[in-house]
């Protein structure tokens, strides 16, 4: 194996790694779960691109189960999102519970600031 240095793969491997330390450190400080399903699919694919720069074939079959493994948690996660089950984080719901107060005095500012900041 050929180190091949790719500087679009080198650069996507360096986006990976931060988005993986951000994402855990977010876990770690807010409890937040969607921000270590994000940190573990960018580590997988920080490996599939690392195996790129190390000569691997992005049609092998170990870069494909790789990423798909990657792409499958990040499905899981926004899917639990989207069903609000296990992924909210206490921030989210503190949000929610200052809003709901918002909502039954003033139903157009609700709609106004859940139109420029979607909660969902």
């Amino acid at each position: 194996m050929a180190i091949i240095p790719d500087p679009v793969t080198i650069l996507n491997l360096i986006f990976c790694i931060i988005i993986v330390f951000l994402g855990y450190w977010e876990y770690r400080k807010k409890e937040s779960l969607i921000a270590l399903y994000i940190a573990i699919t960018f580590g997988l694919f920080g490996v599939a691109h690392l195996a790129i720069i190390l000569g691997v074939k992005s049609s092998d079959i170990f870069i494909l189960t790789i990423r798909s493994i990657a792409y499958l948690v990040i499905i899981y996660a926004l899917y639990k999102t989207a069903l609000g089950h296990g992924i909210r984080n206490k921030t989210t719901l503190l949000t929610l519970n200052f809003l709901f107060p918002i909502y039954i005095l003033n139903f157009n500012f609700f709609h106004l600031f859940n139109f420029l900041f979607p909660i969902h």
